[in-house]
C-alpha cells in the first residue's frame, strides 16, 4: 500500500494548488487534480474548479431525480445516472432505485448502438505487422523500449504465431476498447476483461496521465505481460470459433490497457479491423495517429 503523504505541495509540475489538510496516499493537492477533474472542496483550487450546474434536475431524458446536496460538475441526479449504473446512488432522490432505460435504444442493432457512443478508426497501414512473424513483430518492442519480457511470452507468441495460417487477416471485425462500467450487454459474451486477467498498463517510463493505448510505449508494457499475450491467443481463438464481428477488451477506465490491447489485436491479426474508441480521451488520441474508418 501507497505511504501516507501529508505534504501540500501538487505533485503536477504544472498546478500551484494544495492539499488543505489530513494525510492523502497520493501526491497532488486533491483527487480532482490526481483524476484530471475539476479540484475538489479539500484543496486550494476549489473555488476555481469547472463551472458547476447549479439547478439539481438530473439530464437524462425520462429520469425524474434530483440531486441532494453539493455542487456537482456533471448534469445528471447522481452518478449512477451518469455511469449508466443499474442503481441510482445515496445522494440523489432516487437512491437505490433502478435507473430509467431510453426506449429509444431497445430497437436498435449492435452497430447502431456503437455508432452512437463510439468513433471508429483504421490502424495505420505502417503499423501492421505485414510479412513478419508475430514474435519478431513484438521483438521489436522489447528492443525499443529496452523491457524484459515475462518468461511465458515467447512461448505464447510462438503459439500465435502458429495459428496465422488459420486466421483471416480481411475479416470485417470491430474492436471495441471499453470501460468495466459501460460494457453493453450484446457484448457481455464477447469481450476479455483485463482487470481480471491481472494486466497492468503501469511503467516508471511514461505518466499514465500523459499516455493512452495509441502509445507504443504502454503498448510495449503490455507485450512484456504473459497474461496479456494470452489474451490475445484467447481473443483470437474466440473470435475465430465463434465468427465474431464485434470483440472487445475491457479495463477500468477504457484508455489504457483496453486500447492498447485492440490496438495490438489489430496490428498482428486483423489490419482491416474497425478499432472503436469510447472515450473523449481516446478518441483524440486516435485522431492524431489514425484515420477515421469508412466503409
Amino acid at each position: 500500500m501507497a505511504e501516507l503523504q501529508w505534504g501540500r505541495q501538487c505533485a503536477n509540475d504544472r498546478c500551484k494548488h494544495w492539499h488543505r489538510e489530513g494525510p492523502r496516499w497520493h501526491g497532488h493537492c486533491c483527487n480532482g487534480c490526481r483524476k484530471k477533474e475539476p479540484h475538489t472542496e479539500n484543496c486550494s483550487g476549489f473555488k476555481y474548479r469547472q463551472a458547476r450546474v447549479s439547478d439539481a434536475q438530473c439530464q437524462r431524458r425520462g429520469c425524474t431525480h434530483n440531486h441532494l446536496k453539493s455542487p456537482r460538475a456533471h448534469g445528471f441526479c447522481c452518478n449512477g445516472c451518469r455511469k449508466n449504473k443499474p442503481l441510482h446512488t445515496h445522494n440523489c432522490t432516487g437512491a437505490n432505485q433502478a435507473l430509467v432505460r431510453r426506449t429509444s435504444s431497445r430497437h436498435r442493432g449492435p452497430w447502431q448502438a456503437m455508432q452512437s457512443c463510439g468513433q471508429a478508426f483504421s490502424l495505420p497501414v505502417h503499423w501492421a505487422r505485414g510479412e513478419a512473424s508475430v514474435v519478431s513483430f513484438c521483438s521489436w518492442y522489447m528492443t525499443e523500449y529496452s523491457i524484459i519480457a515475462h518468461p511465458g511470452v515467447l512461448p505464447t507468441l510462438r503459439t500465435l504465431n502458429a495459428m496465422l495460417p488459420w486466421v483471416n487477416p480481411y475479416r470485417q471485425i470491430s474492436l471495441h476498447a471499453f470501460a468495466a462500467d459501460n460494457l453493453p450487454d450484446w457484448l457481455k459474451d464477447a469481450h476479455i476483461n483485463f482487470d481480471k486477467r491481472g494486466v497492468s498498463s503501469h511503467s516508471p517510463s511514461y505518466q499514465m496521465h500523459e499516455v493512452t493505448g495509441l502509445n507504443f510505449a504502454v503498448q510495449a508494457t503490455l507485450l512484456s505481460q504473459t497474461v496479456l499475450v494470452q489474451a490475445l491467443l484467447d481473443a483470437c481463438r474466440m473470435i475465430g470459433e465463434r465468427d465474431l464481428s464485434d470483440f472487445a477488451f475491457v479495463c477500468h477506465g477504457g484508455t489504457h490497457r483496453s486500447v492498447g490491447g485492440i490496438l495490438l489485436l489489430a496490428m498482428l491479426l486483423y489490419p482491416n479491423a474497425k478499432l472503436v474508441m469510447h472515450t473523449k480521451r481516446t478518441v483524440r488520441a486516435a485522431e492524431s495517429h489514425c484515420s477515421k474508418y469508412s466503409e
